[in-house]
């Protein structure tokens, strides 16, 4: 942003032995960079914090899962947005660690992971990045659009679908799962009422 690029000028000048302001303006400098930097400290601070919040609410899902559960997670992603990595893209991971259950965002790459993939039923949706969905009227060679996951998903096979910051979808594609949990942006589906 625009108050990165105040800074990085002022970075550069005082370590270029110059100043901005001429002459006798290095105090100024200073006082300007250090501004610029605890604004920008506490811009990040303040939206980690939002973030921080809006991760908890969509967390209490978890509540809702029994030990062992087996979970598609679906988290919307932009249409335009290639290299942008949402921050709840590995949200699902949580299932893992406080559910001991399955969750299809983590990668699986041969001698790099600690865990291995058991459950082989999950086909496509056994790995990152199928949990990344884009609107309907978005189509890319890596990523299914919301509607298309939600009707492919095998649902035998999994016990519940969590759907996080999803893009608008078809109804019809849920309609055999019971909601059983809503949060703020997020929204908990058992595939076999």
């Amino acid at each position: 942003g625009g108050s990165d690029v105040l800074l990085y000028a002022v970075g550069a000048a005082v370590i270029g032995g110059t100043s901005l302001f001429g002459g006798k303006g290095r105090v100024l400098d200073a006082v300007i960079g250090g501004a610029v930097l605890l604004i920008r400290l506490a811009g990040v601070t303040w939206s980690m914090a939002i973030a921080a919040d809006d991760q908890n609410g969509k967390l209490e899902a978890l509540d809702r899962l029994p030990q062992g559960a087996k979970v598609v997670s679906l988290i919307g992603r932009e249409c335009g947005r290639e290299w942008a990595v949402p921050r709840n893209s590995h949200l699902p991971g949580m299932i893992m660690a406080r559910r001991e259950g399955f969750s299809n965002d983590q990668w699986v790459i041969e001698g790099v992971n600690l865990l291995d993939l058991k459950y082989k039923q999950a086909g496509y949706f056994a790995a990152d990045p199928s949990q990344l969905v884009r609107p309907n009227q978005c189509h890319d060679p890596l990523h299914r659009t919301i509607d298309q996951s939600l009707a492919s998903l095998p649902r035998d096979d999994f016990d519940y679908v969590w759907l996080i910051d999803a893009p608008p979808f078809d109804p019809s594609t849920v309609a055999d799962m019971r909601a059983v949990w809503r949060g703020p942006g997020s929204i908990l589906y058992q595939t076999r009422p």
